[in-house]
C-alpha cells in the first residue's frame, strides 16, 4: 500500500514487536502496538519492506503491519419513533 506522511493510521492485527526483522514476515517492527493509532511523520524506503515513524510510537513499524484508520462514525440517535 501507498502510504504518505501525514496518513493518520493504525496497527493491525497478525503482528509482534518481537522477531528476527526484514524476513520475519510476522515482525510488525520494533514500535508496533497492535490497535495504536498514529500519524505518519517519516518513510524509510526499503527494498524488502518499508518502515513507518512516527513520533507517538518507540520504534518503527513495518507498512505491511498497518492500514489506513478510518474511525467509526458516531451513530445518530432517533428521539422518538412513530409508527405511520
Amino acid at each position: 500500500m501507498n502510504f504518505k506522511v501525514g496518513d493518520r493510521v493504525i496497527c493491525v492485527p497478525g503482528f509482534s514487536n518481537e522477531g528476527t526483522g526484514n524476513y520475519d514476515l510476522l515482525y510488525g517492527g520494533h514500535g508496533y502496538e497492535q490497535g495504536k493509532a498514529f500519524i505518519i511523520v517519516g518513510i524509510t524506503i526499503n527494498n524488502q519492506r518499508n518502515v513507518i515513524w512516527s513520533e507517538d510510537l518507540i520504534g518503527g513499524v513495518f507498512e505491511d503491519a498497518i492500514r489506513i484508520y478510518e474511525p467509526i462514525k458516531p451513530y445518530k440517535h432517533i428521539k422518538k419513533l412513530t409508527l405511520v
